[in-house]
């Protein structure tokens, strides 16, 4: 698919419009969470910044990951060309609905795979 084709700097620059976009609804998301599964103030707050960590560290890793394409093991030189899997299954849980999403489902798009996602209920 398209998304696959995209190079990661292009993958990046589009989670980090989401990011961004996410950070613009931080209130509400964080009342949601609050309303929907009982979390305080501060515990809902936490999983909203949480999550805006991971993704950021997930883009940084991967970042890192792709520079690094030659690699020496016991004198055997190999070259490394990353690709997309295919198709993630996401499952939201329910007890950190927004965390544990994201946390699967940004690391799959950012490597160039289609996900499916069931959204906790």
């Amino acid at each position: 698919g398209e998304w696959a084709q995209k190079s990661l700097e292009q993958r990046v620059a589009a989670v980090e419009r989401l990011v961004e976009m996410l950070k613009a609804k931080r209130s509400e998301i964080i009342d949601v969470l609050q309303w929907e599964i009982c979390k305080n103030d501060a515990d809902a707050a936490k999983e909203f910044d949480r999550t805006m960590e991971f993704i950021r560290s997930s883009i940084d890793t991967l970042r890192a990951a792709e520079s690094t394409s030659t690699v020496c093991e016991g004198g055997i030189y190999a070259r490394l060309r990353r690709s997309p899997v295919g198709v993630m299954m996401n499952l939201g849980p329910m007890n950190y609905p927004f965390n544990e999403t994201y946390a699967t489902l940004m690391p799959a798009l950012l490597c160039g795979n289609s996900v499916v996602m069931k959204i906790p209920n």
